[in-house]
């Protein structure tokens, strides 16, 4: 708005231009049934990432993706408790949103993974690497870094020109990123070696301890007869 000014005679002089801002009032109770659709809506996610991942990779890929959605859900869920801003309904998306971008983070490097696993597979045993280094190898820094850059960015953009309210969501939705970026990039790869060294040493024991298929009853019944001829000269 504009309001004028005027001298100590009364003439005029000049205006100045004045900027009202708007209230917004952000709702902070929550119903309780809130929390445990979000708490279910995790616990789903996590079920089909375990069993998409399984199915496409491997089962213990698929556990520790399982693992990671959970952990990503909890941490976001601290980390915005600790910073004690306003626990709206956006904030539960949120905390759903951080399932999701884990498991995008996560199958990124996993596909880096199942293909340094194959290669792994037709080396000799001397020749191939330590768990260690072929996780270290297959974490997709490059897409992942690129990804939450870009994210970010998105986000920031959304939160400068937004009410109060889309503020907060844009506030928690950076927690949420920084949160799987981290869990993506730090705590699945230190879980998965031990992981892999386990399910590795599990199915060589299965194949060493493999002796060949059993008998059929025609080759059970003809053996001992063709065992206790005698032949005669």
């Amino acid at each position: 708005t504009f309001e004028a000014k005027t001298a100590e005679n009364g003439a005029w002089y000049g205006f100045d231009i004045v900027a009202h801002t708007a209230s917004e009032t952000v709702p902070v109770k929550i119903a309780p049934v809130n929390y445990i659709l979000t708490a279910v809506a995790v616990a789903v996610f996590a079920i089909v990432a375990f069993i998409y991942v399984a199915l496409r990779f491997r089962v213990f890929l698929g556990g520790l993706t399982a693992i990671a959605v959970a952990v990503s859900a909890l941490a976001t869920t601290a980390v915005i408790l600790v910073t004690r801003f306003p626990f709206t309904y956006s904030v539960l998306s949120c905390i759903t949103a951080s399932a999701l971008l884990t498991t995008v983070f996560v199958l990124l490097s996993f596909g880096k993974l199942r293909t340094a696993m194959r290669a792994e597979a037709e080396k000799k045993a001397d020749d191939k690497k330590p768990a260690e280094t072929l996780v270290s190898e297959s974490v997709a820094w490059k897409e992942i870094l690129t990804l939450t850059v870009a994210l970010a960015v998105a986000i920031v953009l959304v939160g400068a020109i937004a009410t109060a309210s889309t503020r907060w969501f844009a506030l928690g939705a950076l927690i949420a990123l920084a949160v799987s970026t981290a869990i993506s990039l730090f705590f699945v790869p230190a879980l998965c070696v031990p992981m892999m060294v386990k399910a590795d040493k599990n199915s060589l024991a299965k194949s060493t301890a493999y002796i060949g298929a059993k008998p059929t009853k025609k080759e059970a019944v003809e053996e001992p007869k063709t065992s206790g001829t005698a032949i005669e000269e």
